[in-house]
Formats: C-alpha cells, structure tokens, sequence
C-alpha cells in the first residue's frame, strides 16, 4: 500500500530515547481526516541518536557505534549492521542519498 501512488497512504517513524515506532498514516480522499494506525515498536539496546529513512528501508544510529538497517515491516530484526566507532572525537550523523538506485 505504502509503494502505491493511488492510495494515500504514508508511514510515520517516531523515536524517542531507546524507543522507535511506524505508524501507517492513510488520509481520507473525501474529507481531511487523517487515520493513524500503529504497526510496529522496538526498544533499543542504546539510546537512538539518530534515523534515516531510505524507504523501504529504515537507518538507526545508536550511542553504541552501531547503525542498523532494519524494514519498517519487521522493526526488531536489523537486516544489516555496521560499526562505526564510539569515542568522544566520533560524530556520525545519518542522511538520505539522493540518489533512489544504489
């Protein structure tokens, strides 16, 4: 539904502290009542600095190094994860790329 242009559907990702949910928006075409439905929430080992959305695909960066690529269909499963360091001098920050085919 998310994929199809027809519809209005969208996702929302909300992260606060350890805490990171999707929840499917779909806003009626008749009126401007917006639906909000829940569809998943995760906690995190460490806290949440940062999310990247490069959909389908979501990106955490948590305080420990590690940033996990993970589908908003299955939140609690990193399909992939990869180290980037946690000293002080470390600062990582996440961002789409513009470019959709990588």
């Amino acid at each position: 539904d998310i994929l199809d242009k027809s519809t209005d559907w969208s996702a929302l990702i909300l992260c606060s502290g350890r805490e990171c949910a999707v929840v499917d928006l779909w806003k009626a075409p008749d009126t401007e009542s917006v639906t909000a439905v829940p569809r998943h929430s995760i906690q995190t080992p460490s806290p949440i600095l940062n999310v990247c959305t490069m959909w389908p695909w979501i990106a955490l960066l948590t305080s420990d190094g590690l940033i996990s690529m993970r589908s908003p269909a299955c939140l609690a499963i990193p399909l992939r994860t990869m180290e980037v360091g946690t000293r002080p001098n470390d600062f990582f920050s996440l961002q789409r790329v513009p470019h959709e085919n990588i």
